[in-house]
């Protein structure tokens, strides 16, 4: 018998809510456990679902551990965009992409720290890259797409210097940025073994500030000129 559309809508809604609940049990999971030691079974415990379940949504723990990746991209691409819909000029664009980034970390500090772990831990892509796998590469490419594009509308609207490829730029910026996230993370920790004052010690409000400064443009905006 054919669902009708009210069924395939309750069916789907379902499917979204059982993966939500799969993804913040993994998450806990992870965080509690690291990758590593973590297993399915696991997560599917703490989701209140059987294992073979769980398979079904999600046939490896890399595939898992991807699906968060998945969410945490998603909400940056919603905030990213609605950075590019509210920003006056390149640089304006740029800042607020880079405050929008720490609020999503800010949030789940934890996960992104085990983030950067399991990324370091695999340089290279898997063998046999899974539909999860290349929905997070695409969704990868078109965050750097928004920050690529901020810096080229900077450069056309002269709040972003022209002297370096746009592209090179942001490359920098969004590797300066994970940088700065690290430390600002890792702090006061990182401030006492380096002997650094707590009072006065840069946060991720002067790293960000940093960033975009290497990028602002050395002379001043163009403006339009009155007709």
């Amino acid at each position: 018998m054919r669902m009708t559309a009210g069924q395939s809508a309750v069916r789907e809604l379902r499917r979204v809510a059982r993966t939500s609940r799969i993804l913040d049990a993994a998450e806990e999971v992870f965080t509690d456990k690291g990758f590593d030691a973590a297993t399915m079974e696991e997560v599917a415990e703490r989701a209140g679902l059987a294992k073979g379940t769980l398979y079904l949504y999600f046939p490896s723990k890399e595939d898992l551990f991807l699906g968060l990746a998945l969410r945490t991209q998603d909400e940056l691409l919603r905030r990213y965009g609605e950075a590019a819909a509210d920003a006056q000029s390149g640089i304006d664009m740029l800042e607020r992409i880079l405050a929008a980034l720490y609020q999503v970390v800010e949030k789940r500090p934890e996960y992104f720290r085990l983030s950067i772990s399991f990324w370091l831990d695999r340089p290279r892509p898997p063998t046999e890259q899974s539909a999860t796998w290349k929905q997070h590469v695409e969704h990868k490419r078109r965050l750097f797409r928004i920050v690529l594009g901020a810096m080229e509308r900077g450069v056309l609207d002269g709040t972003v210097r022209d002297d370096v490829p746009a592209r090179t730029l942001a490359l920098g910026m969004w590797g300066g940025a994970l940088g700065g996230l690290m430390m600002a993370l890792q702090q006061p920790r990182l401030n006492q073994e380096l002997g650094v004052p707590a009072r006065g010690a840069p946060g991720w409000r002067e790293y960000a500030s940093l960033l975009v400064d290497a990028v602002r443009a050395r002379r001043k905006p163009r403006t339009r000129k009155a007709r």
